[in-house]
């Protein structure tokens, strides 16, 4: 439990990680669709092991993970690629492109989808002393620059009636090239929230 998945492509779902009894895992499997059958998956590099991380698809045969939680601390770094060709992981160089606050902090419980063309978005989830972040993130890969790519707040100066509340546990999903849609999730008073949103980058 705890885990999390991501497609690939071509009828491979990746998965990593998770969260048993009193156990964290940093182990790394795929799922194939079409032979219905669980391969492991052995990388020189593996990501810390951790549970309440996100991960999605960032394009065909690679996957982004962010965050997480090894049990007593939010995991501090820059974020892993998978790439199902290398059948391997590697951690990521970051450039920021949003002044002071250009990388996102160590947090859990965040949702992360793609919205085409090698990029993500990243929203809500806890931080530090499990507070609750009203942010959302664009993640950009660099193809022509080894793995290398950039994070962009964009809630930044937006007034709060044109941004999600900070919530955690929420739904996310991308529709289509350069949109994503949330929904609902839990606030800090742990009541259940239902509002929709879709983000629109065109």
């Amino acid at each position: 439990q705890l885990l999390k998945v991501s497609f690939l492509g071509q009828g491979s779902v990746l998965l990593f990680g998770g969260a048993f009894e009193d156990q964290i895992f940093d182990d790394t499997w795929i799922f194939n669709l079409n032979q219905k059958s669980w391969k492991q998956i052995k990388s020189s590099k593996v990501p810390e092991k951790r549970a309440l991380h996100s991960m999605a698809q960032l394009k065909e045969a690679k996957a982004l993970l962010f965050g997480g939680s090894t049990g007593s601390l939010s995991i501090e770094e820059c974020g892993w690629i998978f790439d199902q060709n290398k059948n391997e992981w590697n951690k990521l160089s970051l450039i920021g492109e949003c002044g002071i606050d250009s990388l996102p902090s160590a947090r859990y419980l965040q949702r992360m989808a793609s919205v085409g063309d090698g990029k993500l978005l990243m929203t809500g989830g806890r931080g530090s002393e499990h507070l609750l972040l009203p942010q959302t993130w664009l993640f950009a890969l660099n193809d022509h620059s080894n793995d290398s790519c950039s994070w962009k707040r964009l809630d930044g100066g937006l007034p709060s009636t044109k941004t999600p509340d900070e919530r955690s546990h929420h739904a996310v999903a991308s529709i289509g090239v350069g949109k994503f849609l949330l929904f609902g999730g839990t606030n800090d008073k742990q009541s259940l929230m239902q509002d929709t949103w879709i983000y629109d980058q065109i």
